[in-house]
């Protein structure tokens, strides 16, 4: 018996799509570029598409301009975090819900997020660092409420008690390290809060990691539309993100 093989999606029309990646050279680009490509090919002749870069220095430019129309498509992690986007929770406050928004793909990406300390210190654990108040140059993106990493950072740090005034008060400034446990209490408030799930760096992941250590999951990039894509295009571009992106 002939084995069937289903027919690739098609679009007849030409299409213009605009799309938003990163700072021109990093991974949200190059997964706009792809994406450019596989639609291409299988779209009306005189398709074309536009990927703009970021002009600022967080992701929360990109999710805008898709909220507000002004482009198609756009990329962002953590994944958890962007749920709160919807109900204008969290990081996204400021900017109040924006429910029109979609996921038509999530690109599996195993990331996380966690508090390492220059062995010099002899710090173990966030008791450790609340009790010892060492002056620390952490180095970390800027909380600037564009920034996911720097948004994400402060309040794992606020989670455990210990605010950037209390950082900048111990002496300290924002920099091999020790592996610090986020506290079952503190990634619980996170979860609460901002959308954020619990993970783990297993054993032996650096020399410093003798055990199995807790930490934040920043992990996988969203695909983000809005829900008012043509259903066929959305369609393709979802095709090809699961059958062409091996």
């Amino acid at each position: 018996m002939a084995k069937h093989i289903p027919t690739e999606p098609t679009i007849d029309r030409s299409v213009t799509l605009h799309f938003v990646g990163d700072w021109g050279m990093a991974n949200f680009h190059r997964i706009c570029s792809f994406l450019t490509q596989q639609l291409r090919d299988r779209a009306g002749p005189r398709s074309r598409v536009a990927i703009w870069n970021m002009r600022g220095g967080g992701l929360l430019e990109g999710i805008k301009r898709v909220y507000d129309g002004e482009v198609d498509l756009c990329i962002a992690t953590p994944a958890k975090l962007m749920e709160t986007a919807l109900t204008g929770r969290g990081f996204f406050a400021g900017t109040g819900p924006m429910p029109t928004l979609r996921t038509l793909a999530v690109l599996p990406q195993r990331d996380r997020m966690m508090l390492a300390i220059d062995p010099k210190w002899q710090i173990k654990s966030f008791e450790d660092l609340r009790q010892k108040k060492p002056p620390l140059r952490i180095a970390t993106s800027v909380d600037d409420g564009t920034n996911f990493i720097g948004y994400v950072a402060m309040r794992l740090m606020e989670a455990h008690g210990i605010s950037e005034e209390a950082l900048t008060s111990w002496g300290g400034l924002h920099h091999g390290l020790v592996p610090i446990p986020a506290e079952k209490q503190a990634v619980s408030k996170l979860a609460a809060e901002q959308g954020v799930k619990p993970a783990s760096i297993r054993a032996g992941f650096w020399d410093t990691v003798t055990k199995k250590i807790p930490v934040i999951d920043f992990s996988d990039f969203l695909i983000i539309v809005r829900d008012d894509m043509p259903e066929d295009i959305a369609h393709l571009l979802t095709w090809c993100l699961v059958q062409k992106s091996a």
